[in-house]
């Protein structure tokens, strides 16, 4: 009898620690989506403002060579519309909510917080309150079928080659760089042409000047 439930309370911690590394795995894929997607991000910003401009631009509040609203979004798109994957123009449109939502509300917090905004779309076409507009919510939503359909599939491929030893020290690291980043950048943001270029971002920028020059006074 003591036997029997000595198997038992083995076989309850094997199933636990069985659920644990599932969660840790989902956990540690989910980490490396977001990071894998912030990364993506910088990337296609800043070949966007080399092919256009011919300079390479740190584009980000943080200067990491990641974009933390892309993982955001990126990851939220694959999570939120993992039961939309069979219905293409439905995630397509619901893409386009969610980004719209993402990119709104984080202009919104890095204004209030910052004083300064790292985009506008003032003067675009069917632009809200030079937050967000159309041309940018059908970018981001093409953005994120292509997420859905055609990276993600890629990503799974690829992370489960990987062991899981070699994962969590990844993200680990990763986690440390961009915590540490993020603390940095909330102190000394990432700013100056092409970066925060805009009109309200210039006024601001300004506005510090005059008051450290008046510090030194």
């Amino acid at each position: 009898l003591l036997d029997s439930f000595r198997t038992q309370d083995n076989l309850a911690v094997h199933q636990m620690l069985l659920q644990f590394n599932h969660i840790l795995a989902v956990k540690m894929n989910q980490f490396s989506t977001f990071f894998t997607f912030a990364m993506i991000g910088w990337l296609w910003e800043v070949l966007l403002f080399l092919f256009t401009r011919g300079e390479f631009i740190n584009r980000g509040t943080s200067h990491g060579p990641w974009l933390p609203i892309y993982g955001v979004g990126g990851t939220v798109v694959l999570i939120v519309l993992k039961k939309f994957r069979n219905k293409p123009w439905l995630t397509f449109l619901l893409s386009m909510v969610l980004c719209g939502v993402i990119e709104y509300f984080t202009s919104l917090i890095l204004e209030k917080v910052q004083g300064m905004r790292w985009w506008d779309y003032s003067g675009y076409f069917m632009n809200f309150q030079g937050r967000i507009c159309l041309e940018g919510l059908a970018v981001f939503a093409l953005g994120g079928c292509a997420a859905v359909y055609l990276v993600a599939p890629s990503l799974d491929h690829l992370f489960c080659k990987i062991p899981m030893k070699i994962k969590k020290i990844i993200c680990v690291v990763l986690v440390v760089l961009f915590v540490a980043d993020m603390a940095y950048s909330a102190f000394v943001p990432n700013i100056g042409e092409g970066i925060t270029d805009n009109d309200v971002a210039r006024i601001e920028i300004k506005k510090s000047d005059v008051l450290i020059a008046s510090d030194f006074l």
